[in-house]
């Protein structure tokens, strides 16, 4: 199946999905650019991250189920090249999402030595930034909090998430 087209603050999204993860980031405000560079990975491989923040280093590629083989290797490939992080996101969560981990395919997070499952975005309580976490670790923020308290259940998450499911682009509606 093919998606659809989706315009959404004067940007024309290869998604929907892709669309309400920038609802996400503005409700947030996460600041986000879509589709900024693309990538030549080599070998005949070229690759555009769907968006970069600016704010926490990162590229997010946006994917409705788990990563092909094929799109592993590229997102393996940017981020040892690049030497930046790269997120990559499902489906918009529910609100029972951080209640049970199992049913938690919120993000990959690859980078060029390590992977791991499970990230959520979060923001860091001493200093207020946004960042990003690993089971209740907080990575990469401004003050280099690695021990801020988990923030998954942050009603500035979880009403932004609610946005971003909530988000109509039918019938002309652009949003924002």
């Amino acid at each position: 199946m093919k998606a659809i087209d989706t315009i959404y603050n004067g940007y024309k999204f290869r998604s929907r999905l892709e669309a309400r993860w920038a609802v996400f980031f503005d409700e947030v405000g996460i600041t986000w650019e879509y589709e900024k560079e693309g990538y030549d990975l080599g070998d005949g491989v070229y690759y555009l991250p769907d968006f970069w923040l600016p704010q926490l280093d990162i590229f997010v590629e946006v994917k409705g189920s788990r990563l092909s083989k094929a799109d592993t290797i590229k997102v393996e490939r940017l981020a040892e090249q690049s030497n930046k992080r790269v997120a990559v996101v499902g489906s918009i969560p529910d609100e029972d999402v951080f209640d049970n981990y199992d049913k938690t395919y919120l993000g990959q997070m690859f980078a060029s030595d390590w992977y791991d499952e499970f990230y959520f975005f979060c923001r860091c309580p001493k200093c207020r930034s946004f960042g990003y976490e690993f089971e209740g670790r907080i990575r990469q923020c401004d003050c280099d909090s690695r021990d801020g308290e988990e923030l998954k259940n942050s009603n500035q998450f979880d009403y932004a998430y609610a946005k971003a499911r909530q988000a109509r682009f039918e019938h002309g509606e652009y949003g924002k």
